[in-house]
């Protein structure tokens, strides 16, 4: 099977970069908007479901367009800031620590998370 640890891009990493027109603070487990990681994980999951190691997002938050909050210095200086914080990132891949995920191993033969199998996610846990 090529999929999971064993897919057909394994060997292969994998970064995403996202930016919203809201603050940061409305992405967090709190927010209005949901907590942004949680948000990925579908995205970060599926990736990883073809063999990539998914390294951790970069965020550009309160990049305004349209209607604009902020004065126009203020967010120039905000997206230098993230230009400059993406190119660090990408940089810094080889050095990050990759998103775990489950393994092909880490299921029994109904497809279930062994009970000694670590988890990783709230999308895929032990049951209470």
């Amino acid at each position: 099977s090529m999929r999971y640890d064993k897919g057909y891009f394994q060997g292969k990493r994998a970064v995403i970069s996202v930016s919203t027109g809201a603050p940061a603070s409305t992405h967090g487990c709190d927010g209005r908007n949901g907590d942004a990681d949680m948000l990925l994980w579908p995205f970060h999951y599926s990736l990883h479901y073809v063999g990539f190691t998914v390294l951790p997002p970069y965020y550009s938050f309160s990049v305004e367009s349209g209607i604009l909050y902020s004065d126009p210095s203020v967010l120039h200086d905000r997206l230098e800031g993230y230009k400059a914080g993406l190119a660090d990132h990408l940089r810094g891949l080889d050095k990050m620590a990759r998103i775990p995920f489950n393994g092909w191993d880490d299921w029994d033969e109904e497809g279930k998370l062994k009970p000694d199998a670590p988890a990783y996610s709230p999308f895929m846990r032990h049951p209470d």
